[in-house]
């Protein structure tokens, strides 16, 4: 199990800050209170846990849209997930194909 010196979790909770666009200047923002709940996992041997799907949600709807924003000219509107090579030629064919 990782654990955080003070100094970390300090600049941890500064990165924080400046993540969210609160830098140094901004005196009209509260301090952020960070509390960490270090509880291992028991399920197992590192005693780790995931962080759930909030990072897996947005990032295959991100590709889809960069891939029809890049495929646009070519008539395309729309590629099912996965977005495999066959699935994208399949989708120009069909664009190009008068309906």
């Amino acid at each position: 199990m990782v654990k955080f010196s003070a100094a970390q979790r300090m600049k941890r909770v500064e990165d924080l800050r400046l993540w969210l666009g609160v830098g140094q200047y901004t005196e009209d923002v509260p301090d952020i209170e960070v509390e960490f709940n270090e509880i291992p996992c028991a399920f197992n041997v590192l005693g780790v846990k995931g962080a759930g799907e909030a990072d897996a949600v947005g990032s295959p709807l991100t590709l889809i849209n960069a891939m029809l924003d890049a495929l646009a000219g070519h008539g395309v509107r729309h590629i099912d997930v996965p977005a495999m090579p066959e699935r994208v030629w399949r989708a120009m064919a069909e664009a190009r194909t008068p309906a």
